[in-house]
């Protein structure tokens, strides 16, 4: 979490948990509204796929779902207390409105295996069953947001690649994202390394950032650190046991909660943690003079069978915090989700250098806007609360990432947090050093003779950013030329020939990018030869890059300055020289 202030001054703590999401590519359009059978009540977060098929999506809080299917496709509607229900898509766009069947309680059940010892048993059983969770990819979908005394202040939205297992995820490579933020009190509130505090729930083993729960434990010790008690039994298809959960330990480092128990392979349908004003979580603050009190959370893990095997299909979950900031206490409180999909089809990775280890929101700004991606990876059907609170971003503060201009609005331009450190090429405009904040900082060299290393003194960064997504039968690719402003740096004098130098290196990573363009075009759904072309293309640029520095001696050698130029003006109807008012004599 971040408060900032002129961007300047903010507080951060590294967070925790999960969002949801889902995409298909069909002939429909299928739209349609999840409800309880005997109530006049919407079911949030249920789960519709396709049958015989992994594609699917999630309803979203009013119980509203889009995908794509096929006329003759068969929905499968699943949701924890409900009966799995089956509707042909010719009849969702008839009726629009599904109806679901509360779970039948099975009291027999109940009656016979109420006594304590059964229940640690069955818990054990769980357990054992967990440990054999094998590792798969997917893809997830991750929605957060955040309010602070009632005003919206954040919405994140990100893709990711999953590898996971039913215990934890292992990993989450970043794909593409989006956020909105509006300031409270003139500060904004943002939170940071969200894929790398997911990692941090493992229901197996445990992690002191995390509160412990009785999986983490044998029978012997969870009889020790918990009271169990058999709440119910239901039929989803199959029986199910519903375990309640209660700490012995009351210093709050532990949750309570219910766990869901298929009974026929002991393994689990759905766990629910819940923990109350705790000092034992994953939030942290950044700077001394802030501290996080407490907080409190909700967890709910939610499972799925398909051929007999258990996956992980979506996690939800809350949490506030009480913290205090320049002597001011604020309640925060978030709610998302993280949702798995087409498992072993993981997201093609975005090509394009870049770090890894940064968070997710200097990913966001780093990575370029895919108008096509978005468009074609809609998983959840926005909700009338997430229309209103993006309006409301999109008025009182930033939209980042939702269009292509987006670059441009206050907050995003240089020296601001939500800078974006990779400016795409334009032929409109052309590159700086002051302009666009490339380090100048010519104080540092001069003790070092910078004349005699001045081939040290300086860096540019440039290259190509390129994203490949499955479309229909084929793959929709858009790629751009970007130049790396952070990682960039001229630390000698700028003189008359400095910007003309630097947007000539540029230009000619443009090019490049272009006759990248035009070899893909040659077997564009293949992406073993996508990626074959940006390999040598990025190899080609390191090439020229390195001829180019040695040859025009950052321009001070002028008749290669113009060779190069013109090299430009053939490839691209630029002239440097001319803009910048280089005299060719």
């Amino acid at each position: 979490m971040k408060w900032l202030k002129g961007y300047t001054c903010y507080l951060v703590f590294a967070f925790l948990f999960f969002g949801f999401g889902s995409s298909l590519c069909a002939q429909l359009d299928v739209k349609g509204k999840v409800m309880r059978a005997d109530q006049n009540e919407v079911v949030p977060f249920c789960a519709i796929g396709i049958k015989s098929s992994n594609k699917g999506c999630l309803s979203n809080e009013d119980g509203d779902f889009f995908l794509k299917a096929h006329l003759e496709d068969t929905l499968v509607f699943s949701a924890i207390g409900y009966k799995k229900t089956f509707v042909p898509v010719q009849e969702v766009l008839k009726q629009t409105q599904v109806f679901l069947q509360v779970s039948e309680l099975l009291l027999q059940e109940v009656t016979v295996y109420s006594n304590n010892d059964f229940v640690y048993e069955l818990m054990g059983k769980s357990r054992k069953a967990l440990l054999n969770s094998i590792s798969r990819s997917a893809k997830a979908y991750y929605f957060l947001e955040t309010e602070i005394s009632g005003q919206p202040v954040e919405l994140l939205e990100c893709y990711y690649s999953a590898v996971l297992n039913n215990n934890r995820i292992q990993e989450l490579g970043f794909k593409n994202g989006r956020i909105g933020v509006a300031p409270f009190i003139d500060r904004y509130f943002v939170s940071l390394d969200i894929s790398k505090a997911f990692t941090m729930l493992n229901l197996l083993y445990p992690d002191e950032r995390m509160p412990s729960n009785p999986y983490q434990f044998n029978t012997k010790q969870v009889k020790k650190n918990y009271l169990l008690h058999l709440e119910s039994s239901y039929d989803s298809l199959q029986p199910v046991y519903i375990i309640e959960f209660i700490a012995k330990n009351t210093e709050g480092h532990s949750f309570n909660g219910k766990v869901h128990v298929l009974k026929s392979n002991f393994l689990p349908l759905k766990l629910e943690l819940r923990i109350q004003n705790t000092t034992h979580h994953p939030f942290r603050p950044l700077f001394p003079n802030s501290k996080i009190r407490s907080a409190s959370m909700q967890i709910n893990k939610n499972f799925e069978f398909k051929n007999d095997s258990c996956y992980v299909h979506h996690v939800d979950f809350n949490y506030k915090l009480n913290y205090d900031v320049q002597n001011q206490t604020r309640i925060v409180n978030s709610k998302g989700l993280m949702y798995f999909y087409d498992y072993h089809a993981p997201f093609y990775p975005p090509l394009f250098n870049y770090n890894t280890d940064a968070d997710d929101y200097r990913k966001i700004t780093s990575l370029s806007y895919n108008e096509r991606f978005w468009d074609q990876n809609t998983v959840l059907e926005n909700s009338k609360s997430m229309k209103l609170k993006r309006a409301y971003f999109e008025q009182e503060g930033l939209l980042i990432n939702y269009k292509n201009d987006s670059n441009q609005k206050q907050g995003l331009q240089k020296g601001g947090f939500f800078e974006n450190n990779d400016l795409k090429w334009s032929d409109k405009t052309r590159l700086s050093i002051k302009g666009n904040g490339i380090a100048n900082d010519t104080i540092s060299t001069v003790a070092m003779n910078g004349e005699t290393f001045r081939a040290d003194r300086y860096a540019l960064k440039a290259g190509i950013f390129l994203d490949v997504n499955p479309v229909g039968d084929g793959l929709q690719h858009y790629s751009t030329a970007v130049f790396n402003v952070n990682d960039s740096y001229y630390h000698l004098k700028e003189e008359a020939t400095t910007n003309c130098f630097i947007n000539i290196y540029f230009d000619l990573v443009e090019m490049e990018r272009r006759k990248m363009e035009k070899e893909i075009e040659k077997n564009p759904n293949s992406w073993l030869h996508i990626k074959t072309c940006y390999t040598n293309a990025m190899l080609e640029i390191e090439n020229t890059g390195l001829k180019y520095f040695k040859e025009v001696e950052r321009g001070h050698n002028k008749k290669k300055l113009e060779e190069w130029n013109k090299k430009v003006l053939e490839g691209l109807e630029i002239d440097n020289l001319n803009i910048f008012k280089i005299s060719n004599q």
